[in-house]
């Protein structure tokens, strides 16, 4: 169970630094969109992609680090799983779901960053 507890709570720093790079790449999508192009700096974009890139490493890291919770609650004993079974559910729920989120904002930060790569290119 101690091993559980340290693969959650890396999961949650790995969570919380995806959350700030998320909110940076949310205020660099609205400068695209809300600035017109001519007004677009390089040196924004490529700061973009670079965020864009911590964010896909970051996220992958969290995903590994969901995989090793999901694989530590499938090797719980019988003793370890009816010790807190309510617990263990929701260990294994909200790791599911949040790992399905990461997934997919990782599917959406490679085509981001296809995009700032062909905005980059056009300087």
């Amino acid at each position: 169970m101690e091993q559980l507890k340290l693969a959650v709570d890396s999961q949650y720093f790995y969570l919380d630094k995806c959350t700030e790079l998320e909110k940076q790449i949310d205020k660099d999508v609205k400068y695209i969109v809300n600035v017109e192009a001519e007004d677009w700096s390089k040196e924004r974009m490529e700061k973009s992609l670079e965020v864009c890139h911590q964010l896909m490493l970051i996220s992958g890291k969290f995903v590994n680090e969901a995989e090793t919770i999901l694989d530590t609650l499938r090797s719980l004993t019988r003793e370890e799983y009816e010790s807190d079974v309510e617990l263990i559910g929701e260990v294994a729920l909200t790791t599911r779901r949040l790992m399905r989120q990461q997934k997919k904002i990782y599917d959406k930060l490679i085509e981001l960053q296809g995009i700032l790569i062909e905005i980059i290119e056009r300087f």
